[in-house]
């Protein structure tokens, strides 16, 4: 299993919370000089991952900007203590089966003398048929007990081989590598970030405006990223349906329309203005997975 936090997403949302507070001191119009509103560009994914146990890092396969593919291995920790626990547990695990047979085997042999002696008749005393008997549940008792050991010594065992897994830490999707936190031969201790991942998805841009500004899905965004004088365009998708507490704003969500500009990265800052509802020729990319 690994533990994956969207923390980056978080510190984005963070800075932009921060940005449009600031902005919203300033009054802000819906004109075409007017300045436009903050946005930032989001990744489709962004997570820390980290691994469900404690651990030396024996094997690190992924550095910064290393494109990974999902399921890749990433990272390795030392199994060793892990391994001689299972082969210890899978050791239980079959002296616990033959325990087992070893008690179904006797009960069948107690039930086979009781039902002699039952058929009998007079053959037998009473209290031989009733050490029979007895023999019998004394012989259920001990088939019970054993196939309750075999089954606790077969959760061990599968414990294990979970454990083992996670000692193997895999990309949860196709990703690039944003960060590295640990070295080989690192100790790290359990939920530990390990390496930041940012999905190779197509971004999005994630805005705000005012209610009384607020755009319709399907609305055609200008989206300008300061400085390089290149002007893009993304669609509405999603909007809030409520407005962001202390600042009077609503969240917004667009898809970025594919361009021929070097494209925008995620964390980026962008200002963003209307530009009506979109037309036929405008491109809508897909919706984001």
């Amino acid at each position: 299993m690994v533990r994956c936090w969207s923390t980056v997403a978080v510190r984005l949302s963070l800075l932009l919370c921060l940005a449009l507070c600031c902005a919203a001191m300033v009054p802000s119009r819906a004109t075409a000089g007017d300045t436009g509103y903050v946005g930032v560009v989001m990744a489709d994914h962004v997570l820390d991952l980290a691994g469900e146990i404690a651990g030396r890092v024996t094997a690190l396969a992924a550095d910064l900007g290393d494109s990974v593919a999902a399921g890749a291995v990433l990272v390795r920790l030392d199994d060793r203590w892990i391994r001689h626990d299972l082969a210890r547990a899978r050791a239980d695990l079959a002296a616990a089966a033959a325990d087992s047979a070893r008690a179904a085997a006797s009960l069948d042999l107690a039930r086979r003398r009781w039902s002699r002696r039952r058929d009998a008749g007079d053959a037998w005393s009473e209290e031989e048929r009733d050490d029979a008997r007895f023999a019998v549940a004394d012989a259920e008792g001990a088939v019970a007990q054993a196939r309750a050991r075999l089954a606790a010594a077969r959760a061990a065992v599968a414990r294990l081989q979970d454990r083992l897994a996670e000692t193997v830490i895999r990309a949860p999707f196709a990703a690039t590598v944003a960060a590295r936190y640990v070295e080989p031969g690192q100790h790290v201790a359990a939920g530990a970030p390990l390496l930041r991942l940012v999905g190779t998805g197509p971004p999005y841009l994630r805005c705000t405006f005012p209610a009384a500004a607020l755009p319709s899905p399907g609305d055609t965004l200008l989206v300008d990223a300061g400085g390089t004088g290149e002007r893009r365009r993304a669609v509405v998708r999603r909007i809030a349906r409520e407005i962001a507490e202390g600042t009077g704003l609503v969240w917004v969500e667009a898809e970025l329309v594919p361009a021929a500009a070097p494209p925008l990265l995620p964390g980026q800052q962008v200002t963003v203005r209307p530009a009506g509802p979109a037309t036929t020729g405008t491109p809508a990319p897909a919706g984001r997975g």
